[in-house]
């Protein structure tokens, strides 16, 4: 009733006749989709509630192994990710319009490269967006960001709606993570950029500084920072600093000024195994807390638990639109 953050059952299910333990099961399952976390104690897995995913063996006083919910050998150690908390994020209501494409197409030098695109997306979901190379995923999510143009029946695109339609006065309330961003960087200001301005400039969507930076915007960025594992570079090149450290700064960047939506354009690409964990694990962390995406991958299994909702894109058009489960149902039936 006290709603805890977390809920220690010890060997709960002893001595119980079976209706009631298919009761308390349900209720202890309920209490860890609400959030609550779970750590019980058993003699018997089979009866174990269907929310335990971790399993840790206890022998003569000492860990002897552990397991994750598919009974595979896992770390006993809790990764140092699992204890970070975002910086105040921007939370959307659930079912609330966050944008919406309504026969819309993207033409390119005469080819158009997305085709009469019918899609939206509301508070609560998170998007991965799949496809081969040239089925248009990035130029989709160039589209959203303002950095394409888009044809569409009167009135048939919705973006934001209650800040206007038109997409570059939107822009601010999008944040953009990409390779080709990360690479161009520092190339359009032609100076070397500390890592701290980098982030900073997130507030204004600009390549390089030329607002006036007040204390609170100096102190959201050192939050950023700090969750990132990257304040110790603040004052570093962006030159100097590795590639993954630099996708995490851009990702910093993105979010600094509480966009409605994350767009991330293959997140992982480029970086180490290492750093790909570390990235992996702060973006669990940032959906759990509320940050809605976008997520543009090729590869599925980088896909974090969050994730919601697939679209899926064939030679520029949508091939695929729907729930996650439904999506990965139907092409293990195929």
């Amino acid at each position: 009733m006290a709603e805890p953050e977390m809920l220690i059952l010890d060997e709960f299910l002893e001595g119980i006749d079976q209706q009631s333990r298919a009761q308390l099961i349900q209720a202890i399952d309920a209490a860890a989709k609400s959030g609550t976390t779970v750590v019980c104690s058993a003699h018997r897995k089979e009866e174990l509630p269907s929310c335990v995913n971790k399993t840790l063996y206890i022998r003569d006083g000492k860990i002897d192994h552990c397991e994750d919910g598919h009974g595979k050998g896992i770390s006993c150690t809790l990764s140092s990710m699992q204890h970070k908390t975002p910086p105040a994020v921007n939370k959307a209501d659930a079912g609330k319009l966050l944008f919406g494409l309504v026969d819309s197409s993207v033409v390119f030098l005469g080819k158009t490269v997305l085709h009469n695109i019918d899609w939206e997306m509301k508070g609560g979901e998170n998007w991965a967006v799949l496809g081969c190379n040239g089925a248009g995923k990035s130029t989709l999510l160039r589209l959203l960001y303002g950095d394409a143009a888009a044809y569409a029946a009167e009135e048939s695109m919705k973006r934001l709606p209650e800040k206007g339609d038109n997409l570059r006065a939107v822009r601010g309330r999008m944040g953009m993570v990409s390779a080709s961003m990360q690479a161009s960087f520092g190339e359009a200001v032609g100076k070397p950029i500390p890592i701290f301005d980098l982030v900073i400039s997130g507030f204004f969507s600009s390549v390089g500084l030329f607002d006036e930076i007040n204390d609170e915007m100096r102190e959201k960025t050192w939050e950023w920072l700090r969750f990132f594992g990257i304040e110790d570079l603040a004052e570093r090149p962006m030159e100097q600093a590795s590639y993954g450290q630099l996708r995490k700064a851009f990702i910093a960047r993105a979010l600094i000024a509480g966009p409605d939506v994350l767009l991330l354009d293959e997140p992982m690409a480029g970086v180490d195994e290492e750093s790909r964990k570390e990235i992996y694990a702060l973006l669990e962390l940032l959906a759990a807390a509320g940050v809605s995406m976008v997520y543009v991958t090729h590869h599925r299994e980088e896909l974090i638990p969050s994730i919601s909702h697939v679209l899926e894109l064939t030679d520029g058009r949508v091939s695929f639109r729907g729930s996650k489960e439904d999506y990965f149902s139907l092409k293990n039936r195929k």
